[in-house]
């Protein structure tokens, strides 16, 4: 018996044409996932990072890398890597030790100011809670040297024991955030209970190893 409406070979080509369709939307979806994969893959040869360097004149050693990724199909932002004087898995030893830190990021996909500004406001409220107002002041300081990223560039941030985070863009400085307390709650941001993403937390931690070239 035929749909209303319609006769016997409507019925019949129905489920031909929903399995097409259907096929259809598979292969669409494992192209796109290919070409988000061959991205991460292709941008690992240039985001290399070196075991070992110099950070605010003192050598520091490659800790952890880790790569974020955003959304349902998790497209590439930037690759990490966190520098320290003596490597630890230890969270609470990166944020609160007085030795110098180095946090690098190295982009794969283009970011405007307004994007970073967000994120690392919204970073920043969802770590330190019901304290923000303490980091508020600095933390505008920090906005403000920040600006639009292109796939490629490079983004390094320094603390120093008692002289505050420094900013560098592509090498360039841009600037020093003075505030002790702001300086170390910021490493909290990528290492803490609520970092960016789970993955990236664990390969600053050295926990998982992450493809970086």
């Amino acid at each position: 018996m035929g749909v209303p409406g319609g006769n016997g070979n409507d019925a019949r080509m129905a489920p031909t044409m929903t399995n097409r369709i259907r096929r259809s939307m598979q292969y669409s979806l494992t192209f796109l996932l290919a070409i988000f994969c061959a991205h991460g893959v292709a941008m690992g040869g240039e985001n290399r990072f070196a075991p070992e360097c110099k950070a605010a004149g003192k050598p520091v050693v490659l800790n952890g890398v880790g790569l974020c990724e955003w959304g349902l199909f998790k497209i590439d932002l930037y690759y990490a890597a966190l520098y320290l004087e003596q490597k630890t898995a230890s969270p609470k030893e990166i944020v609160q030790s007085d030795q110098v830190k180095r946090l690098e990021l190295r982009f794969v996909r283009n970011l405007s100011k307004s994007q970073l500004v967000k994120a690392y406001t919204a970073a920043m409220k969802a770590n330190a809670g019901d304290d923000f107002s303490d980091y508020a002041d600095a933390l505008s300081e920090f906005n403000a040297m920040l600006c639009d990223v292109k796939k490629g560039c490079s983004l390094v941030t320094t603390y120093t024991p008692n002289a505050g985070l420094t900013v560098t863009l592509n090498g360039e400085d841009q600037g020093r955030v003075k505030c002790e307390k702001f300086a170390r709650k910021f490493f909290e941001l990528y290492v803490g209970e609520k970092p960016p993403t789970k993955d990236l937390k664990a390969g600053l931690l050295g926990e998982k190893d992450t493809p970086s070239g």
